[in-house]
């Protein structure tokens, strides 16, 4: 899943850290509108959650999804097998 960035003043955003923790409930509504137009605008053959919280933001937008294991806190070696499966299925990689 794409993460996005809220839109904000500079002046307002360094005030606060940057940090690459989740989104809040407010993050949530407004990135689940986008990503339900977005998914509407590309039809997208096959969708890749990377993460839970990813995986639980589509299936409530209605769209399926894949899980793959997201890379951070360890997980990068799942992730990079996960994307190669999914590669696999749909033929665009020979276990790069």
């Amino acid at each position: 899943m794409l993460r996005f960035l809220s839109m904000e003043s500079r002046e307002a955003a360094t005030r606060r850290p940057i940090t690459s923790t989740a989104p809040g409930s407010t993050g949530g509504c407004s990135s689940r509108s986008f990503s339900s137009f977005l998914l509407k605008c590309l039809q997208p053959e096959r969708i890749l959650a990377v993460g839970r919280k990813a995986e639980w933001a589509l299936k409530h937008v209605g769209a399926e999804a894949g899980y793959v294991r997201h890379p951070s806190q360890g997980g990068a070696t799942l992730f990079e097998a996960g994307v190669q499966v999914a590669m696999q299925d749909l033929g665009l990689a020979d276990g790069v």
